[in-house]
């Protein structure tokens, strides 16, 4: 239903354009734009940013191409959103030190700050692409096969990478995972008891904190403790959770004891 609803300007677009032609289509995409926002505001939910930047291109291009008949202004639209939207990206990378595709994504997946890295500028290359194909397309072939090429070929592809890119790369793990693989990894310990409580939401604020999944306290009883000081005892337990505590764990408090210290 998202879907639908977020492709819904460019599908009437192109069912417009094929009954009426480019202006008709063009004035059908503004109206639909309009009331995607209007939608959201009667339903009390918020319009996010990017939704306000392709309000605001459409106007613009489509108000041009419509009072001075001239299709190449709403050519250039799909161009200038592509871009808009790499451009955020960038600049919030580049002068703001904040990657925008980690915090839409970050409270459902956990990933090394490398890879969150090369996730955002696959991103925007993938914008930059966009943006250049739309224009190779709108102004080498006919305006009926770039019609056909902004819903089947630029959405289809949008699609395909949002799967692709969305898609946490091998050996990251979700917030509800994660918690899963520290479980399992301990129990090579033969633990006779292991408690485990998530305590991110103590550290707001704290370097490396994130929405869940970043701290932990833990609390192991097990054999495997006997005749090992205090240090022997954390370290055998960083240990045992290997890359996990290099990478999506940022902090872990340990509570390691014996049977006979309980």
């Amino acid at each position: 239903m998202k879907l639908l609803f977020d492709f819904f300007p460019v599908v009437l677009f192109f069912i417009a354009f094929k009954f009426w032609g480019i202006f008709v289509a063009t004035a059908a995409a503004i109206a639909a734009t309009f009331a995607q926002v209007a939608w959201l505001k009667l339903r009390g939910r918020r319009v996010e940013p990017m939704m306000w930047v392709s309000l605001a291109i459409i106007v613009v291009f489509g108000s041009a191409t419509l009072v001075l008949q001239d299709e190449t202004f709403i050519k250039w639209k799909p161009t200038i959103l592509y871009w808009a939207f790499g451009g955020v990206l960038l600049c919030a990378d580049l002068f703001f030190r904040r990657n925008l595709i980690r915090s839409m994504l970050e409270q459902q997946v956990s990933m090394p700050e490398l890879v969150w890295k090369r996730l955002n500028w696959s991103w925007i290359g993938f914008f930059a692409c966009m943006g250049a194909a739309n224009l190779f397309v709108a102004f080498n072939y006919p305006t009926d096969t770039w019609v056909n090429f902004k819903l089947f070929g630029g959405l289809g592809l949008l699609l395909l990478s949002h799967r692709e890119l969305s898609t946490a790369p091998v050996g990251c793990t979700t917030h509800m995972d994660l918690a899963d693989q520290i479980l399992k990894r301990l129990a090579t310990l033969e633990p006779v008891s292991v408690q485990l409580e998530d305590e991110s939401g103590l550290h707001l604020g704290h370097a490396g904190w994130k929405p869940g999944g970043s701290h932990f306290r833990v609390t192991i009883v097990s054999a495997r403790f006997a005749g090992q000081s205090r240090l022997q005892r954390h370290r055998l337990v960083y240990q045992t959770l290997g890359p996990l505590m290099e990478g999506e764990i940022h902090a872990l408090a340990v509570n390691a004891l014996t049977p006979d210290e309980l």
